[in-house]
């Protein structure tokens, strides 16, 4: 247990400078320098981030609810790594903990527990039990994702700044986890209930949470569930 708690704290420690790193660079660079360009990205970016995290950890990892071939996984796993989503298993198996106790006493995530908890959740201060993860140790790209995570977060990172530039890559990580904050609050704001205006605006299904707890293994997370619609029902399960 203390080197689970030792691996942890390394862990949620690169992870909050890596974040704080991309904040105060994204503020100076919009900012100070005044690239403002960035901020074209973010629809798309939220958008496309939060399709990878509800197809690929959510409905796939946590709830197997559709049968995603290996080729897809290999770019989701990438993607997801890439722009620090956090380890697959560990994300996936905390998800599979908040349906066990769903907004109540042992939650790990939404209004039963602190800001500053779910703010340490979403940079990874977080030890879940192997219990919840059974299913997924034989999965050989969870596995290299988890035991060479920060070398291949590195590694995209060097390879997206050569492409794209350093300053996008910055911008997407610093996004990725604020979207990922903000929706532990409006999904889970007075308990798991259905937001249809936020599942509108934001063309993402993932907050008819009501929906989705009673239904948890349908594929299907209704309204207009543009990723069902596009990737996930052509291979159901």
């Amino acid at each position: 247990m203390t080197t689970k708690k030792s691996k942890n704290k390394n862990f949620f420690a690169l992870s909050t400078l890596l974040v704080t790193f991309a904040l105060l660079w994204t503020l100076n660079n919009i900012f100070v320098e005044g690239n403002y360009q960035l901020l074209w990205l973010t629809i798309p970016i939220v958008i496309l981030l939060s399709g990878v995290e509800s197809m690929y950890y959510h409905r796939f990892l946590a709830h197997k609810s559709w049968d995603c071939p290996k080729w897809l996984e290999i770019i989701f796993i990438t993607i997801s790594t890439g722009f620090h989503f956090l380890p697959a298993m560990f994300w996936a198996g905390g998800h599979r903990k908040h349906h066990r106790f769903n907004d109540g006493e042992g939650d790990i995530q939404g209004p039963t527990v602190s800001v500053i908890q779910n703010i340490k959740l979403v940079l990874g201060d977080v030890i879940v039990s192997p219990r919840y993860m059974l299913d997924m140790i034989d999965n050989t790209l969870l596995r290299i994702q988890l035991s060479f995570y920060w070398l291949l977060l590195i590694t995209f990172g060097v390879i997206w700044s050569l492409i794209f530039g350093f300053d996008s890559y910055m911008y997407i990580i610093l996004i990725q986890k604020i979207t990922t904050f903000s929706f532990l609050y409006i999904s889970h704001i007075g308990g798991a209930r259905n937001n249809y205006w936020a599942s509108t605006i934001m063309l993402n299904s993932e907050y008819l949470h009501k929906r989705h707890h009673e239904q948890s293994s349908n594929p299907y997370f209704g309204g207009f569930d543009i990723w069902y619609y596009t990737i996930v029902k052509h291979f159901p399960k």
